[in-house]
């Protein structure tokens, strides 16, 4: 029980007063004239939200001019303070921990907080002084296995250190953990694109850190004694090693879902918006596997899949020819890479497409956790299972149509955080696709209104929003027919039905059931 006073010297409050006063609209000086302004309503809500905790609020006061005391009581569950003992410190003991901040007193909290977990920890003030730190443990064969690093530094930022230490092979493994007090994209992009492992937002708390360093601490395969250092890594449950993955997904949802499947579980993911930038990806890099989704802008999957063949048969026939006139070098050209297609549509013909253009797997939007790791557990093993492959035709989610909470937390796999945060993406975006409809619609251009009611439709595919993805479905087919005449009348279909959605998310998000 937990007993809350607050005294004042104030006016007090007479005897005869002091039940009155926690009553609505009520004043100790209740006259015309009184010094002291407001409702009476502060300790009238006061007073009942106590209540409705289980406590209760009373005064003390030994009259007027002699000042009061007001009390409330609270009752609370003891509860084991989970964050004093990090668990399985000790399996980290053995590791190399190098930190880098240029705040004195940021320095003195990590070296003392991972210091008390009894881990090895060395700390500096500047990225070229880390690197100094890096290459003289590599040359006296005890490298460091983890550096956490500020971001925000002069001279050379946490980004800028940690390219520096991707470059060089000396350093090869080490696992990067950035802080960042700014919270902006360019850390997001790195952590997006394998250049770091994990990001923290200050003020990070100690069981964050603690998470976070176990966590990609888990990846490794090597002992903190071996002499060249944090070389391999080992996959989660599904898989057998941490890919690298090209997702092609023109609509944010899709991405924020995917990227938060794929890295939850251990893997990078590098995203692009059409088919165009996919294959410019996979002209400056490769990836071990593409999960391309069938119908986007510019060019769409099916077009692009088609030019990332004939790029692979061009390469493996210049090889060919290099080896018949005596390059050792030729040969059959780089490897094939994998790609799986991503579509809303679960037609038989549809699939029969995917395959003929040179795709290798095929799984159904909105994304289920276990299909899309079976799919690519199943490409990747060079042992394709066509039932596996094949999604089921989608059926019905549950009750609720215009928000069903069940159904949105299938694609991502009973995150609720995860789901917040793609329903805060919505709730910034959403509203720009249904514009972007109307706007189709005054100026005439169906192949405009099923573009953007497709994404419309691919996104409100993740939320179980039937209603609303039926009339997006229903603009699609408008647009696909060529014929606007009912436009205007979908068009205020789709308003109502996303209206009602919107709502429900956002009282979702802000606390309040489906």
């Amino acid at each position: 029980m937990l007993l809350v006073s607050i005294k004042d010297t104030g006016m007090g409050i007479e005897p005869e007063k002091q039940e009155k006063i926690f009553e609505m609209f009520s004043q100790a000086d209740s006259s015309t004239t009184r010094e002291f302004g407001g409702t009476g309503l502060g300790l009238s809500i006061s007073s009942q939200l106590v209540s409705m905790m289980g406590g209760r609020m009373w005064v003390e006061s030994r009259g007027a001019g002699k000042g009061s005391t007001f009390y409330f009581t609270l009752e609370f569950k003891a509860v084991e303070d989970k964050t004093a003992k990090p668990p399985a410190i000790s399996d980290l003991s053995a590791f190399r921990f190098l930190a880098v901040d240029d705040n004195t007193t940021n320095r003195r909290i990590l070296e003392e907080l991972l210091g008390n977990w009894g881990l090895d920890i060395t700390v500096t003030e500047s990225g070229p002084k880390a690197l100094n730190e890096l290459e003289k443990a590599a040359f006296k064969k005890k490298p460091f296995h983890i550096l956490i690093s500020d971001y925000n530094m002069p001279e050379m930022n946490g980004l800028d250190l940690c390219e520096r230490i991707r470059e060089n092979p000396v350093f090869a493994g080490i696992l990067l953990i950035i802080l960042s007090s700014a919270g902006g994209n360019e850390c997001s992009v790195a952590l997006n694109r394998g250049l770091i492992d994990a990001l923290l937002l200050k003020p990070v708390r100690q069981s964050q850190l603690l998470n976070a360093i176990q966590r990609v601490m888990g990846t490794m395969a090597y002992g903190p004694d071996r002499e060249d250092g944090p070389k391999a890594v080992k996959g989660n449950e599904n898989h057998p090693q941490r890919l690298d993955i090209l997702l092609a997904e023109d609509s944010e949802i899709n991405q924020a879902v995917a990227t938060g499947l794929l890295e939850a579980a251990g893997h990078r993911v590098t995203v692009a918006r059409n088919g165009l930038e996919a294959i410019n990806s996979l002209n400056e890099k490769r990836f071990d596997l593409v999960l391309m989704d069938i119908q986007m802008p510019e060019m769409d999957g099916l077009a692009a899949t088609r030019e990332i063949r004939k790029q692979e048969a061009r390469a493996a026939g210049q090889k060919a020819c290099d080896k018949r006139a005596g390059d050792e070098n030729g040969g059959t050209g780089p490897p094939r890479v994998p790609i799986i297609a991503l579509t809303a549509h679960t037609m038989t013909g549809d699939r029969k497409k995917c395959l003929e253009v040179g795709m290798d797997g095929y799984v159904s939007k909105p994304l289920r956790p276990d299909e899309l790791f079976t799919a690519i557990k199943a490409i990747l093993s060079e042992k394709p299972d066509e039932d596996k492959n094949t999604p089921p035709l989608p059926g019905e989610y549950g009750r609720n149509d215009i928000f069903d909470l069940d159904a949105a937390l299938l694609p991502v796999d009973g995150n609720l955080k995860l789901l917040k945060q793609i329903i805060s993406i919505f709730l910034e975006t959403g509203p720009g696709l249904v514009a972007d409809i109307r706007a189709a619609i005054d100026s005439g251009d169906p192949a405009a209104l099923r573009e953007t009611a497709h994404r419309l439709k691919g996104t409100l595919d993740n939320f179980g929003a039937h209603r609303a993805r039926t009339a997006a479905f229903n603009l699609e087919k408008i647009g696909e027919a060529g014929d606007l005449s009912a436009g205007s009348k979908a068009l205020v279909e789709i308003e109502a039905e996303v209206k009602r959605f919107m709502d429900a998310i956002l009282s979702f998000n802000e606390g309040g059931e489906r």
